[in-house]
């Protein structure tokens, strides 16, 4: 079998949520894919912790608001109390925020959570259209009800200033199963020293998830069968992650569930999150000493393959292997246009996937075959501090 990244791509093209049938469909069809290819795979299923919100419910004296409800935010029983808007996370409206359904201006971000929470707020509403749950370290340090309006209806909200605003939000904690795709080829000359290669498998509700991240789950099987042809020296472990649309839920669950035996034996991560957009920017995020990335940014130039160097990129799996003090990349292209575009495969080019692959393996081969391997096991105090903030 002969992989063409491009088909595989096609083939993941369709909506696979976190921990849902079509998330299992995915990881069969990269099971069978490998399976073609003479190797071992293994689906790994594991227990998450989901929310269904039941009842949402915004109304003024005279008026009902079309709300959604944040998923994992908690409760609200008949909340009554004032509309306020949080322009911006300034300690001058600290007093203000006591009490009020409180609406946020721009996104929701850790800042502004935890402000409201201090300020002890009666809940939010925010137009963030990105937001659908609250990630797991909003809900560590407290919950309070909030809920999801469009633009217009923020304007509209705004404008009729209602004198109280009544909330309802009934929701309910759940179980589901999420998967992970586990597959390795042994190294033949260290086969104890490991390098993970992984993606997401997972798309975001209503994506088809085709850039997003099918073309890092198509890459990996790329990469797999270069190295089933050409076997490394060292031990390369694939994995393709379930959930991570949902709080990072697959590779945290399997880092945590690793001893430290086997952690010790990881010596490099590298992510590929998302590749082959047509119009985009290309960055490598480097988790770990500053000599790699200027060792990569003279890759690039070398290959002429532009790349932007950096380690300030959100949250992702490779933040999780950084954290358990394993150096990490993360690969990435990302869309330059000012508005979001719907994930679609004609975003994708097959020329960029192509090149894409050359450069990695390119890349990878000289490191998972060097005779003592480059990368020292740093992270850096001021990578340390990124990466505290996720």
């Amino acid at each position: 079998m002969a992989i063409n990244i491009y088909n595989i791509i096609e083939q993941l093209a369709f909506n696979r949520p976190s921990a849902s049938n079509e998330e299992l469909k995915a990881a069969s069809i990269i099971r069978n894919c490998i399976y073609e290819m003479g190797k071992s795979c293994e689906i790994v299923n594991y227990d998450i912790i989901d929310y269904e919100v039941v009842n949402t419910t915004l109304k003024s004296m005279d008026k009902e608001y079309d709300v959604v409800g944040i998923k994992g935010s908690g409760n609200a029983n008949q909340i009554s109390a004032p509309l306020y808007f949080m322009e911006n996370s300034s300690d001058q409206d600290n007093f203000k925020l006591r009490g009020k359904i409180v609406l946020i201006e721009g996104s929701l971000d850790i800042e502004k959570y935890q402000k409201l929470l201090n300020c002890k707020a009666a809940a939010f509403i925010t137009y963030d259209e990105t937001i659908t749950e609250l990630d797991q370290k909003y809900i560590s340090i407290g919950t309070i009800p909030g809920v999801k309006i469009k633009k217009d209806d923020a304007r509209i909200l705004i404008k009729d200033n209602p004198l109280f605003l009544t909330l309802d939000l009934e929701q309910r904690s759940t179980y589901r199963t999420g998967r992970n795709v586990i597959s390795e080829i042994r190294g033949t000359t260290f086969p104890n020293e490991i390098m993970c290669i992984t993606s997401s498998l997972d798309s975001y509700p209503n994506s088809i998830g085709a850039y997003d991240s099918g073309t890092g789950c198509a890459m990996l099987l790329k990469i797999f069968e270069h190295f089933t042809q050409n076997p490394p020296k060292r031990t390369i472990r694939f994995l393709w992650f379930g959930s991570e649309k949902n709080n990072n839920t697959g590779s945290k669950t399997y880092l945590e569930n690793l001893e430290d035996v086997d952690l010790e034996k990881i010596i490099f991560s590298l992510t590929i999150d998302k590749c082959g957009l047509a119009l985009g920017k290309t960055t490598i995020n480097v988790y770990t000493e500053h000599a790699l990335a200027n060792y990569i940014a003279y890759e690039s130039k070398i290959a002429s393959y532009p790349i932007h160097v950096t380690s300030k990129h959100p949250y992702s799996s490779a933040i999780y292997f950084a954290k358990n003090n394993i150096p990490a990349l993360l690969f990435s292209k990302l869309s330059t246009m000012k508005e979001k575009e719907v994930d679609s495969l004609q975003l994708i080019s097959e020329e960029t996937l192509e090149s894409t692959a050359l450069f990695l393996l390119n890349l990878l081969q000289k490191f998972i075959n060097a005779d003592t391997f480059p990368v020292k096991r740093i992270i850096p105090d001021e990578v340390k501090e990124i990466l505290n903030k996720h």
